[in-house]
């Protein structure tokens, strides 16, 4: 494990996620959203996930919570995490 609670694997895949996310869903193409959803499906099952929420500006009134796991960058509905 590293500093931050996380296996290698663990880091590795929160990189790859974030790389991955950097091309617009409307130019992925089928093989391209295949490849995120392993690497999201690898992050939901395998990180032990810290869960931590915070507030984004949705518009100039209106606020949003949402929730994320600090170690590999996944969001969740609420409080629960996927099993």
């Amino acid at each position: 494990m590293d500093t931050n609670g996380c296996t290698i694997d663990i880091e590795l895949m929160a990189n790859a996620k974030t790389q991955l996310d950097g091309l617009l869903a409307t130019t992925q193409n089928i093989e391209y959203k295949c490849i995120v959803q392993l690497v999201n499906g690898y992050l939901r099952k395998y990180c032990k996930h810290n869960i931590v929420s915070d507030v984004i500006d949705i518009s100039e009134t209106h606020s949003k919570t949402i929730y994320y796991c600090e170690s590999c960058g996944l969001t969740f509905d609420g409080l629960s995490t996927p099993k």
